[in-house]
């Protein structure tokens, strides 16, 4: 069975608040599973793939030289 994330584990390992986690799920970059409580659990690999999306992102604009390392746009 996959693990299970909390909301405050996938904030604290994105570096985002809790609240940036129900506004991507509204915008569909996030589907998390839903407890029978209603707490919100996301799948681990969900979360894996985003962060190898978002480095993606990340070194195509560093390789673009977009991004000079300090964080402002050249």
């Amino acid at each position: 069975m996959e693990k299970l994330l909390t909301s405050h584990q996938v904030a604290k390992l994105l570096n985002v608040w809790p609240h940036t986690l129900r506004r991507w799920e509204k915008e569909g970059k996030l589907k998390p599973l839903h407890t029978p409580g209603g707490h919100r659990r996301y799948k681990e690999s969900q979360i894996m793939a985003l962060i190898g999306e978002e480095i993606t992102v990340i070194e195509s604009e560093v390789a673009a030289g977009e991004n000079d390392g300090n964080g402002s746009n050249s």
